[in-house]
Protein backbone atom coordinates (compact mmCIF):
# COMPACT_ATOMS: atom_id res chain seq x y z
CA UNK A 1 0.00 0.00 0.00
CA UNK A 2 1.33 3.32 -0.67
CA UNK A 3 1.80 5.69 1.56
CA UNK A 4 -0.61 9.01 1.45
CA UNK A 5 0.69 11.85 -0.01
CA UNK A 6 1.52 14.32 2.20
CA UNK A 7 0.45 18.18 1.19
CA UNK A 8 2.12 21.22 3.45
CA UNK A 9 -0.44 23.14 5.17
CA UNK A 10 1.33 26.31 4.60
CA UNK A 11 2.32 26.51 0.26
CA UNK A 12 0.69 23.19 -0.96
CA UNK A 13 4.39 21.38 -1.75
CA UNK A 14 4.19 17.85 -1.78
CA UNK A 15 6.59 16.46 0.96
CA UNK A 16 7.35 13.67 2.96
CA UNK A 17 8.49 10.16 1.41
CA UNK A 18 8.43 10.00 -2.40
CA UNK A 19 9.47 13.50 -2.79
CA UNK A 20 12.53 15.59 -2.42
CA UNK A 21 11.09 17.37 0.65
CA UNK A 22 12.03 15.95 4.02
CA UNK A 23 8.67 16.72 5.95
CA UNK A 24 10.34 18.40 9.48
CA UNK A 25 12.98 20.65 7.37
CA UNK A 26 10.33 21.90 4.65
CA UNK A 27 8.18 22.84 7.53
CA UNK A 28 10.95 24.12 9.66
CA UNK A 29 11.68 26.32 6.30
CA UNK A 30 8.55 27.10 5.13
CA UNK A 31 6.97 28.69 8.44
CA UNK A 32 10.19 29.77 9.20
CA UNK A 33 10.93 28.32 12.58
CA UNK A 34 13.73 28.13 14.67
CA UNK A 35 15.43 24.55 13.92
CA UNK A 36 14.77 22.92 17.58
CA UNK A 37 13.24 19.74 16.64
CA UNK A 38 10.17 18.07 16.20
CA UNK A 39 9.21 17.18 19.64
CA UNK A 40 10.29 20.69 20.92
CA UNK A 41 8.06 22.40 18.26
CA UNK A 42 4.88 20.04 18.93
CA UNK A 43 5.50 21.49 22.64
CA UNK A 44 5.62 25.11 21.65
CA UNK A 45 2.61 24.75 19.13
CA UNK A 46 0.58 21.96 20.08
CA UNK A 47 -1.90 23.65 22.23
CA UNK A 48 -1.73 26.87 20.66
CA UNK A 49 -4.92 27.76 18.65
CA UNK A 50 -4.32 30.29 16.15
CA UNK A 51 -4.82 29.27 12.51
CA UNK A 52 -0.62 29.48 12.10
CA UNK A 53 -0.06 27.09 14.72
CA UNK A 54 -2.35 24.76 13.75
CA UNK A 55 -0.76 24.17 10.25
CA UNK A 56 2.44 24.00 11.60
CA UNK A 57 1.24 20.77 13.97
CA UNK A 58 -0.74 19.13 11.01
CA UNK A 59 2.88 19.19 9.03
CA UNK A 60 4.71 17.85 11.61
CA UNK A 61 1.77 15.54 12.70
CA UNK A 62 1.42 14.25 9.51
CA UNK A 63 5.47 12.89 8.69
CA UNK A 64 4.75 10.71 11.96
CA UNK A 65 5.27 7.30 11.04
Amino acid sequence: MADKQIICSECGTPIGPGTHYDVYKHTVACFHLPDIGREQLLKLYEGQKTDYAQRIVKNLKAGER
